[in-house]
């Protein structure tokens, strides 16, 4: 509404000096008193009081004065009716009460809401993001395993479907790393408990690339199956053995529910000093008293050196002390051949094998309730070289070999020269008496370095192994196998390679026994 005369804004509330002021109508100092400003503007406005409306004003029209006089009595008949109808409306209205009043007061005075709309976005975006990622998570709706594509699709459907794919592909990634930053024992605990035997693990599939199984016949829950990133990731730690033409076997198998990964059982490899393993348990379960107290003192250095330190003259006295006939009995217990024994010192055996003899170590060591079978279990717990450990804390123990006494020394007195020769070939230099330890140079001086954990494993970990490996002209091995607790919950574990040892090859087999340990999320 424009301003008249009549009106007054804040400025004119305001209480008025009485210097006089500058206005802006005449720009005279004025000073007038309150009477005085009324008088102004009540002043005489000869047009407004001689002709109140344009009807009455006698100046002349641009129109006739028949058609004007027609079309004010219109305007004047139907300006009437408006006021009645107005009027009535007034009446009607008074007539509800004070309630109508207040609340079209209240609709007059109720304060306008603005939406922002930069919320809003953001909250929507969100919400998509959420909803994206659980279905992720759950390998739902456009995250579940794409489709072959229909080739018949034109170009935009198929760059569409390739955008898709790479979110998806994020999406799993993240719910991957979110699911192996965590560990699987606890829900390895609520499956069905299975003891697994020699017979179930003969029956395993033979298959060269990697499967995951249960040997549970009676587990009515889903059967474990790699995912396609485990399978990606085994396959990248086996390509350094496929691509140099070397051969790798394996087998992880968690001993409280029977589920496990494996692959290549059934390839034969050179065990080299591995061996020294299953032999010693023979000889503390079948040649020694149960009561570790009772034993020799010289046999329980043997053997401790022997699995320790993996000393040739010591298991090299143990083996003509006992002969094959008590080891080839024990292997038959086991499922093993029995004609092993008879191939040499250090015999070649396949993966399952390898398999079928630790879980007869395993079960000697955790249900025979002797002091024999505990200090066994400490001692393989102590070994100088693990490349399972390794894998399990990310070091490498690359380069190192058995130990072999010093020429001269007397130790390795016993040994005949055909025995001495193998054994030359097999282990090729000494290693110090001491446990070794990973080392990082600083400052010229060696200093410890901690071993990062890997994930979903913590530090809850213990290894019980016996390693061996080889450079030699004609046979190479780089093998391990034993009983690794991750977590509360034991795994069998057995890996053997034909790769020559050597600091590029123990690498790749920590690699390997590492990725193994991270699959392991698919068992359940």
């Amino acid at each position: 509404m424009a301003r008249s005369d009549r009106s007054r804004t804040s400025a004119d509330r305001r209480p008025r000096s009485s210097e006089p002021a500058l206005t802006l109508s005449t720009g005279r100092l004025e000073g007038r008193s309150a009477q005085e400003a009324a008088a102004r503007r009540n002043r005489h406005n000869p047009l407004r009081d001689e002709y109140p409306s344009r009807r009455d004003d006698p100046r002349p029209s641009r129109f006739s004065d028949d058609a004007d006089s027609s079309r004010s009595r219109r305007r004047s008949r139907t300006s009437q009716d408006d006021h009645n109808r107005s009027s009535r409306s007034r009446r009607d209205t008074g007539s509800r009460g004070p309630n109508s009043q207040r609340s079209r007061g209240a609709a007059r005075t109720a304060p306008r809401r603005s939406l922002d709309l930069r919320t809003a976005a953001l909250g929507a975006v969100a919400l998509i993001l959420a909803v994206i990622f659980v279905m992720a998570l759950a390998h739902v709706g456009p995250f579940s395993r794409p489709q072959q594509q229909d080739p018949a699709k034109n170009v935009g459907v198929l760059g569409l479907a390739a955008v898709s794919n790479n979110a998806t592909g994020l999406f799993q990634n993240a719910a991957t790393q979110i699911s192996f930053a965590l560990p699987v024992e606890p829900e390895l605990d609520e499956l069905p408990a299975h003891t697994p035997t020699a017979q179930e693990i003969l029956a395993l599939s033979d298959q060269k690339t990697p499967f995951a199984f249960t040997l549970n016949s009676e587990d009515t829950s889903s059967a474990p199956v790699l995912s396609d990133r485990s399978l990606v990731a085994l396959n990248n730690a086996l390509m350094f053995y496929e691509v140099r033409d070397y051969a790798a076997s394996y087998l992880m198998l968690d001993l409280a529910t029977g589920r496990g990964i494996a692959g290549n059982l059934d390839q034969t490899i050179y065990g080299a000093s591995s061996f020294k393993g299953p032999f010693c348990t023979y000889v503390v379960q079948k040649e020694m008293p149960n009561d570790i107290n009772e034993a020799s003192s010289s046999r329980i250095t043997e053997i401790e050196n022997a699995i320790v330190y993996s000393d040739n003259a010591s298991y090299g006295q143990l083996r003509r002390d006992f002969g094959n006939d008590g080891i080839k009995e024990w292997l038959g217990e086991a499922g093993v051949d029995a004609a092993l024994a008879d191939d040499t010192m250090f015999p070649r055996y396949t993966g399952r094998q390898a398999a079928l003899m630790w879980l007869k170590i395993y079960d000697y060591l955790k249900n025979a309730d002797t002091s024999a079978a505990e200090w066994l279990s400490d001692t393989f717990e102590k070994t100088e070289v693990s490349f399972l450990r390794n894998g399990a804390l990310g070091t490498s123990s690359a380069g190192h070999t058995d130990y072999l006494p010093e020429e001269g020394s007397g130790s390795e007195e016993g040994f005949e020269e055909t025995e001495l020769a193998a054994d030359a070939a097999d282990d090729t230099e000494p290693a110090d008496d001491e446990l070794l330890a990973v080392t990082v140079v600083e400052d010229g001086e060696e200093a410890a370095e901690p071993a990062p954990e890997v994930a979903s494993l913590g530090s809850s970990i213990t290894v019980r192994n016996k390693a061996g490996w080889i450079a030699g002209e004609e046979d190479d091995a780089i093998c391990d196998a034993g009983i690794v607790t991750i977590n509360g919950h034991d795994y069998l574990m057995v890996i053997m390679t034909s790769a020559a040892d050597s600091a590029e090859g123990e690498q790749a087999f920590a690699h390997l026994a590492r990725t193994l340990f991270e699959v392991r999320t698919d068992l359940v």
